[in-house]
């Protein structure tokens, strides 16, 4: 009979052991959470960044001031642009095409350091009570490099890549849907907006 006792102690000593789910869930998320930080970019970043893959078309934002409000661009136009994003080295190379055939470029560099911006929207939570989904944002600043129809006053310039996605409390490349690239310096002002593809 005692043979009985014993496991079973061992049992609910293990089971107070034991994590609990939400101590377990890492990548749960609550409500109100909030998180606004700005830290170095370390390689997981680096490696996630590195595969987010930049849908082929592009559009300027555009205000009720359009053309006025956009400067450095020339003859800019609120049709698509089209777009190839690619990855050189610590550089992100965004090429941009009009619908006239005026290419552009903006050479943007990975910086060290970027903000983490993470809030619940206060929507309705997740499939299988893991919290509720996040917004969140990857906000990376540097001094960029443009040319052609993009360095109508100028070939450098502040720019502001903004990844923007959902999701739980661990981020990855596959999180993010949509980014915006902004661009500002001396006559310099415009906003470039676009998705991504998963």
């Amino acid at each position: 009979m005692r043979y009985l006792i014993v496991p079973a102690s061992l049992m609910s000593l293990l089971a107070l052991s034991l994590p609990t789910p939400a101590q377990a869930c890492a990548c749960c998320t609550e409500t109100g959470q909030r998180l606004e930080q700005t830290a170095a970019i370390e390689t997981y970043e680096l490696s996630e960044i590195a595969q987010v893959r930049f849908a082929p078309v592009a559009r300027l934002f555009t205000d009720p001031g359009f053309p006025d409000s956009v400067e450095g661009i020339r003859e800019p136009s609120d049709q698509d642009y089209r777009l190839a994003a690619t990855k050189s080295g610590t550089h992100l190379v965004f090429d941009f095409i009009d619908a006239q055939g005026g290419t552009g470029r903006v050479v943007f560099p990975l910086p060290k350091r970027f903000t983490r911006f993470e809030v619940d929207p206060r929507a309705a939570l997740t499939e299988g009570g893991l919290g509720p989904t996040l917004y969140k944002e990857w906000r990376l600043h540097g001094i960029a490099k443009l040319s052609g129809i993009l360095a109508a006053r100028g070939q450098w310039a502040h720019a502001r890549l903004i990844l923007h996605g959902r999701g739980n409390s661990c981020t990855s490349a596959h999180d993010f849907e949509s980014w915006t690239l902004a661009v500002t310096g001396k006559a310099i002002r415009f906003k470039f907006l676009g998705a991504t593809v998963r």
